[in-house]
């Protein structure tokens, strides 16, 4: 498989990225990336510099031939404007996945969403109903081939953490607690290797539920065909 990754460098992509590398069939990992990362890495791993994702430019033959589009990029809602929101939220998505799509029509698109958005268009939250409205495109754009994730509360592992800071203290409160549930209940809660394993379940068995819950996401994490 080849795969592409938007946002690898926040918590959830940093899971999927793990994930990708200990899959022994995925071949090629494209990854977009806003500055290239110093030191050592995997041989699989290809960056594509661009400072705005904005201006990406997909008519490079390196996205020819894609199997899959693996968008974990975000940002709070947080003391934003709506329109300064979307922009990131909504017109980046699309830009990318269009651009994906002209190059690699046939690929599996899976975006990270968030548990609450609204693809109805009638939340009285601004973020919800930004994310459905993406959702919807994604949908439309990629028939049959695209997956929305709504997770709510994801597990980081030791060694990856979040780059937003009140999102970081949070996890250090709650995580080990949520761990020690987990070990003593046997009840599993989903962690970012869930994520990534889920997405690459999808690239390999094809898209069985379009719009994914905790539980979806745990299930497909587990399958085997």
């Amino acid at each position: 498989m080849r795969v592409v990754i938007v946002g690898s460098g926040g918590m959830v992509g940093q899971g999927v990225l793990l994930a990708s590398l200990k899959a022994k069939d995925v071949s090629e990992i494209i990854l977009l990336v806003r500055k290239r990362p110093e030191g050592e890495h995997d041989p699989r791993i290809r960056y594509v510099v661009n400072g705005d994702l904005m201006d990406f430019d997909g008519s490079d033959p390196l996205f020819s031939g894609v199997d899959a589009c693996f968008f974990c990029a975000g940002i709070s809602s947080s003391g934003l404007s709506e329109a300064a929101y979307r922009r990131v939220t909504y017109d980046m998505t699309l830009q990318v996945a269009e651009q994906l799509n002209a190059r690699s029509p046939q690929l599996t698109f899976v975006y990270v969403s968030g548990a609450g958005a609204d693809s109805s268009g009638k939340s009285s939250q601004m973020w919800a109903r930004v994310r459905g409205e993406v959702e919807n495109k994604l949908l439309a754009l990629f028939p049959g081939n695209a997956a929305i994730f709504r997770p709510a509360f994801i597990l980081p592992t030791a060694d990856v953490q979040s780059r937003t800071a009140s999102y970081r203290l949070l996890y250090t409160v709650i995580a080990p607690i949520m761990r020690l549930i987990s070990a003593t209940t046997g009840k599993r809660f989903l962690s970012i290797i869930d994520i990534g394993n889920a997405m690459l379940n999808i690239t390999r068995f094809g898209v069985k539920k379009a719009i994914m819950a905790k539980p979806d996401i745990v299930a497909c994490a587990d399958r085997r065909s």
